[in-house]
């Protein structure tokens, strides 16, 4: 998994994260949230 948080410049909302599956098998992410090192969650996840 790889996070881009906090870019430096003025764009302010264009943090991303990156998930790579490299096995065949499903990965299921319900339940899954994002949260900044405050442990606060991301609105409204989608996966």
């Amino acid at each position: 998994m790889a996070a881009l948080v906090n870019p430096m410049g003025l764009d302010r909302g264009l943090e991303s994260v990156t998930l790579f599956h490299i096995i065949s098998e499903p990965i299921i992410l319900k339940g899954w949230n994002l949260a900044d090192s405050e442990k606060k969650n991301a609105p409204n996840p989608e996966f």
